[in-house]
């Protein structure tokens, strides 16, 4: 690509993400609310959201993995 071929595309994509700035800035509290709460309801279908089980067991075999990785680095 030669130097006027990349000012082009750069313009283009300033335009284009000015755009997508300037419609994400006239959105309503209340419209994006409601696209949070849209991609919440089809994040949780694909369980992305699912709090894990914390343990004690957890805890410590994380600790220790902290630990071996610490003493490993020094």
């Amino acid at each position: 690509m030669d130097k006027e071929q990349v000012k082009a595309w750069k313009a283009g994509l300033d335009a284009a993400d000015a755009f997508t700035l300037d419609e994400k800035r006239r959105r309503t509290p209340a419209e994006r609310f409601a696209l949070l709460e849209t991609m919440q309801r089809e994040s949780a279908g694909i369980e992305s959201l699912k709090s894990r089980e914390d343990s004690v067991e957890f805890h410590l075999r994380w600790n220790e993995l902290q630990e071996r990785w610490l003493a490993r680095k020094l």
